[in-house]
């Protein structure tokens, strides 16, 4: 939203131009941003981004604006929430058959997330939610919901759901975030 607020598409945005400092988001690599103003640099039948993470009007060779950042948005944010590519793997070509056909791999997102990632991923750019609009729908999102239970868990609490009232509340972190997973020492990452 602060990147767009801007006037800025930055036309890249994939889980490896996403750090975390201090526990926040921080969107990094603007070497391929553009400003609505700018002369577009590509030739025809050219794309410029990463291909699991470009939104359909890009790959048929249309102009990035924001819809196209709020698409890749909802690519990474599948990625981070799942560990894996949404379009998959493979070829070019066959992740932008599946991009274009509107067939990310979502089965494993938590479901207070799904809505959320398949607004952003909508196949027609008009139909995506603003970069603003998404942090409103995430803000009201009780993280607790997105953590998994761990197999078996549901048995040992007599069949209560994740996030009932039987499950204890995870550790708050900075700014009452979960706090992350802790590494045991001397194991490999």
């Amino acid at each position: 939203a602060a990147v767009h607020s801007a006037g800025v598409v930055h036309r890249d945005l994939k889980p490896g131009n996403v750090m975390i400092s201090d526990g926040d988001p921080v969107v990094i690599d603007f070497g391929i941003a553009q400003l609505p103003e700018t002369t577009r640099l590509t030739l025809t039948g050219m794309f410029m981004g990463t291909p699991g993470y470009l939104a359909p009007e890009v790959i048929e060779g249309k102009d990035s604006g924001t819809g196209s950042d709020v698409h890749s948005w909802g690519a990474t944010v599948a990625f981070a929430a799942t560990g894996r590519p949404p379009y998959g793997t493979g070829p070019f070509e066959t992740i932008f058959y599946r991009i274009m056909h509107g067939s990310p791999d979502l089965d494993t997102l938590p479901d207070p997330l799904r809505s959320v990632v398949l607004a952003a991923l909508s196949r027609d750019p008009a139909g995506r939610p603003s970069a603003a609009e998404l942090g409103q729908r995430i803000a009201a999102i009780d993280p607790a919901t997105l953590i998994p239970s761990p197999p078996g868990a549901a048995a040992q609490l007599g069949g209560a759901r994740p996030g009932g009232p039987t499950d204890a509340a995870p550790a708050a972190g900075a700014r009452g975030r979960p706090a992350p997973a802790r590494r045991p020492r001397g194991r490999p990452a």
